[in-house]
């Protein structure tokens, strides 16, 4: 994720993210970026669902899924402004 997960960490950084959550949400949009083995730039809704049917079919806790939510949120609104 090289440049785009800096580009996040910044983001998160300046709107005052947790200490605790920037490394949280940065490791949610990594592992999404693994998962698929692409950069989050070049995917979409499609994915995310996808990716997140997965974690829920795979036994995830809800609460570890609901970070993923709102890492994945962030990443797109505000990261990649889509």
């Amino acid at each position: 994720m090289g440049e785009l997960a800096d580009r996040m960490r910044q983001d998160l950084i300046l709107r005052n993210y947790s200490p605790k959550t920037v490394p949280q949400y940065l490791a949610c949009a990594r592992k999404f970026a693994a998962f698929y083995h692409r950069s989050p730039a070049e995917m979409g809704e499609t994915e995310v669902r996808a990716y997140l049917q997965h974690l829920l079919e795979d036994g995830r806790i809800a609460n570890s899924v609901r970070v993923t939510v709102a890492a994945l949120k962030f990443l797109y609104r505000k990261t990649l402004d889509r």
